[in-house]
């Protein structure tokens, strides 16, 4: 389990994102299959069923939601929150996606979206 140790060390505060990036690409995987061989097959399909319980395709927000982000981010492309935020908007959810920069990425837009979300909770008070 020697992925698993990585964990704390991988967000414990005092790396960068590629430092993060770099730790992760040492391992195929973050859980090994011996680890989830280890658990058992009743585990494994506990496991299974919680992470489809817990996904977001079936969820219905009950509070107002938005995404941010940046218009160049190639790690979390702007189709997944297009996509999500389109099915909510078939559940009659308002879930706008905020773009802060087109040439932003998913580093450079971290500042941009914080501002964003808590000029949001000033107007939500």
């Amino acid at each position: 389990m020697p992925e698993l140790i990585k964990l704390p060390e991988m967000f414990g505060g005092d790396k960068s994102d590629g430092d993060i990036k770099g730790l992760i690409a040492t391992s195929k995987k973050l859980l090994t299959d011996s680890f989830i061989q280890s658990l058992g097959p009743e585990s494994t399909a506990s496991i299974k069923t919680r992470l489809k319980e817990n996904s977001p395709v079936d969820f219905t927000p009950e509070g107002k939601l938005r995404f941010c982000h940046g218009g160049g981010d190639t790690t979390v492309p702007i189709q997944n929150a297009t996509a999500a935020s389109a099915k909510f908007k078939a559940l009659e959810v308002d879930a706008p996606v905020i773009n802060v920069g087109d040439t932003l990425n998913h580093g450079t837009a971290l500042v941009p979206c914080f501002k964003e979300a808590l000029k949001w909770f000033e107007e939500l008070k």
